[in-house]
């Protein structure tokens, strides 16, 4: 009967283990898509910042071309 307490107490150890190992993989992944989305914004802002300079470069261009400079 020893035996089969052993493998028993160990299977639930292994459950329980499994189960907490579970939780701190979503824990973690939850930090790693916090930290995307703030990459993320911060890329977005980045391109948004490209496309109004360049948009602003373009007007500066054309203003310039209808002053005569």
């Amino acid at each position: 009967m020893k035996p089969i307490a052993a493998i028993a107490i160990a299977f639930t150890l292994l459950i329980i283990d499994g189960c907490s190992g579970e939780k701190k993989e979503s824990e973690a992944d939850k930090k790693d898509h916090v930290l995307r989305q703030q990459f993320d914004v911060m890329q977005d802002a980045e391109a948004v910042k490209q496309t109004v300079n360049e948009n602003m470069k373009a007007q500066e261009e054309q203003a310039a071309q209808i002053a005569g400079h």
